[in-house]
């Protein structure tokens, strides 16, 4: 078995660097997947499934640089222009070669990167680098920006120049220049272990997918990164390359882009000579489309789909469609897409696979209570009360996407937040209104932000945009202002370096709070010493929970902080209706009596709407002795109705009552003052009409269906679909 095998270099690897005090501040799951990713190593394709938070990109800027001196092109792919950003950022942090070249080459900038004070002397200067090479790099602030575009620059090595900025041609044709090579051991004698084999570009999936493929009209690529070890007879420019992928589970879901995810795919699985290295933290990716019975089974074949994509075809298929494709004069991605069945063999797993899911590297903070059934069914104990006028647009809303369940969900989730959409709250008159009455229009909010004022921790509020992110914020400082509370809050992605400064705002002495928008605060963002971490959404299937309590739960992400304060406590803000509108009997009377109006009505007015409809459902379960909690009240409910008309047939099914109980029931509909006709048409209804307006009702919110049992169930079955995957990893017995 490989794995054996496998087990065996492994060990001997890590011992050699263990003895040779090589690598000993990376943790042994780092170690691992350098080992197996090794130039000299058999393993070309490997998914590395690292548990979220734990250190990928260092691993990525490990992987890049022990293939700093490979001829092939290097190509770290990233979900986002963020993570992009941010990769540059961390690769200039951590000691490397790529960081030492650009030392060497752009000394005046490394130095800004460094925090070394700028000197007019370039020797001096790479002097002062070289002594600080085995150092972390902090980048940031105003120079940020510069030394990142200038870092890039160098490393994609289509802009070198001379001292006296005279241009040199550093590749032609997909490779290194004599020109190039000369200059660099003339300018940098005795470094030459420093001059890199080929160039390096960070992209975004949908670039690497789009206009990293677009050809010339001789069908050259048009980008020059591409065309480094380009093979005509293949036409592939992902050929004779080493690429990385950081969330690699993207290639799978991505909604705005699928062409280019698709064409990403294909080129990925038919490249020749690739290494290939799949980064993620979820592996086993639940998109919350699926429902529970079928969702084991979705789970498991986007798993295989996963693993089938890192593996890319095999080395016994590549030459025949290679061949093929040399003979038709076409590319090899086209002959795989007519003939790739053919050659798309189950593999086993053994020496495809890094897995890590254990303990957080450096200072990591404990997630109390973080359980997905603990944090689940502590958010549903402490539901807040949709107030009177929320409960009516919550209906109006349920009933208008009837015909629509799949755009239900979303549309829903908004409106258990706020009262009006997100696009008209920010808008003079609804804005000063919600601000003025905040339990009536927006309770849930109101809730969360009162628990942000009244504590002490520094605290994370994640929250959609559609779902209220920029009402809050104001929101937030209102309630500040009232308490009379003295903390900052930050919300926009730019202040997140403010937000986790350990120097200045450790505890958050000076921004307590930050309020991230959930989708521009998602994959690649990270919050330092975070306490209290608040979720206003709640998340929709099993990825979005883990990824979002990954924002705060980082590998040393609560370093300066004492034992005991290294902790997170995870909290859910979840919605529920009224009381008498939990059942279908309070829900069918409140949606009668709502009519046509969705919250035009004041909030006395809804409130008193909401008393009437206690006042039916009172009269409905003590007057005619209809049970509230059952799931057929409307029919028992319809079934009194016919009994009670005088002129039903004498030939009815419908129970018979005495005349003084008639009278009496009648009596007591009659006090109610209901709707005219809103009974009568409850009892000329048949049970296949019945059943349909059961159906119909709204009895929960979104927010409770998620977290009552949907949400932990997706939990658990995404971990029962993991762990075959983990079983099956290389380094299982080292990392386990």
């Amino acid at each position: 078995m490989f794995n054996e095998y496998a087990k065996e270099c492994l060990g001997n690897v890590l011992g050699w660097w263990r003895s040779r005090n090589l690598f000993q501040e990376q943790k042994v799951y780092q170690q691992t997947v350098q080992a197996a990713l090794h130039p000299l190593a058999p393993c070309k394709h490997v998914l590395v499934d690292a548990r979220v938070g734990s250190g990928k990109t260092r691993t990525i800027v490990n992987v890049l640089n022990q293939h700093f001196t490979d001829p092939r092109k290097k190509i770290p792919l990233f979900p986002t222009d963020a993570t992009v950003n941010n990769f540059y950022i961390e690769l200039l942090k951590w000691p490397n070669k790529y960081r030492s070249y650009f030392a060497l080459t752009r000394p005046e900038v490394a130095a800004k990167a460094a925090g070394i004070f700028t000197s007019t002397d370039p020797d001096q200067l790479r002097s002062r680098l070289e002594a600080a090479d085995s150092a972390n790099w902090d980048v940031r602030g105003q120079d940020a920006d510069e030394v990142r575009s200038s870092f890039k620059a160098e490393l994609e090595m289509t802009d070198v120049r001379t001292k006296d900025g005279a241009p040199i041609r550093a590749i032609n044709r997909g490779k290194l220049t004599s020109t190039y090579r000369r200059w660099f051991r003339t300018n940098f004698p005795g470094k030459q272990h420093l001059m890199p084999g080929a160039p390096l570009r960070a992209l975004r999936l949908t670039t690497a997918g789009g206009a990293y493929l677009a050809e010339d009209d001789e069908g050259m690529p048009r980008n020059p990164i591409a065309k480094h070890g380009f093979d005509e007879r293949t036409g592939n420019p992902f050929d004779n390359a080493v690429v990385t992928i950081d969330e690699v589970h993207n290639l799978l879901i991505n909604k705005l882009y699928p062409q280019q995810i698709r064409r990403l795919r294909w080129h990925l699985a038919t490249a020749s000579n690739l290494t290939l290295a799949g980064f993620t933290g979820t592996p086993v990716l639940d998109d919350g489309k699926e429902p529970l019975p079928r969702l084991t089974h979705e789970l498991e074949t986007k798993r295989d789909q996963l693993t089938r994509l890192v593996q890319g075809r095999s080395p016994e298929a590549l030459p025949v469609l290679i061949g093929i494709a040399t003979a038709l004069g076409t590319t090899v991605v086209d002959v795989d897409l007519l003939l790739g069945k053919k050659f798309r063999e189950v593999r086993n797993l053994e020496g495809f696979v890094c897995s890590y899911h254990g303990p957080l590297p450096g200072q990591t903070a404990l997630v109390l209570r973080g359980s997905p059934a603990e944090v689940c069914e502590r958010a549903v104990s402490e539901a807040v009360e949709l107030a009177p006028v929320g409960a009516a647009r919550y209906f109006r809303k349920h009933r208008e996407t009837l015909k629509d369940r799949d755009a239900q969900r979303g549309i829903l989730q908004r409106y258990t937040n706020l009262e009006v959409a997100a696009s008209h709250i920010m808008q003079s008159w609804y804005f000063s209104r919600t601000l003025a009455s905040p339990d009536e229009y927006v309770p849930k909010l109101l809730e969360v932000a009162n628990k942000v004022v009244n504590g002490t921790k520094k605290t994370l509020v994640l929250v959609k945009q559609h779902s209220g992110h920029q009402f809050f914020v104001q929101l937030l400082g209102h309630v500040r202002r009232r308490e009379r509370a003295h903390f900052g809050i930050l919300s926009k992605r730019e202040d997140i370096e403010k937000f986790n400064d350990r120097d200045t705002n450790l505890r958050g002495e000076k921004y307590r709070v930050f309020v991230g928008e959930t989708g521009e605060c998602g994959e690649g963002a990270s919050f330092f010493n975070v306490r209290k971490l608040y979720l206003l959404d709640a998340p929709a299937n099993a990825t979005e929970l883990e990824q979002r309590i990954a924002r705060v739960d980082r590998g040393d992400g609560h370093r300066g902080l004492p034992e005991h304060e290294r902790t997170v406590e995870v909290e859910i803000a979840c919605a529920m209706l009224p009381a008498v509108l939990r059942s279908p009997l309070g829900s069918w009377v409140w949606r009668e009596l709502m009519g046509s109006a969705a919250s035009a009505c004041s909030p006395q007015q809804w409130k008193k709407n909401l008393q009437k409809t206690q006042e039916a459902v009172k009269c409905f379960t003590e007057d005619l002795s209809i049970s509230r909690s059952s799931s057929r009240c409307l029919f028992h409910l319809r079934d009194r109705i016919q009994a009670m008309d005088e002129h039903s047939d004498n030939d009815s099914n419908v129970e018979r009552l005495d005349a003084e109980t008639c009278a009496e029931q009648k009596k007591a509909i009659e006090n109610l003052r209901l709707k005219r006709g809103m009974l009568e048409r409850l009892g000329q209804m048949d049970d296949a009409m019945l059943g349909e307006l059961s159906r119909s009702l709204c009895t929960t919110t979104v927010d409770e269906e998620i977290l009552r049992e949907e949400l932990p169930s997706r939990c658990a079955a995404v971990k029962e679909v993991h762990a075959p995957l983990r079983a099956v990893a290389m380094d299982a017995s080292f990392c386990g």
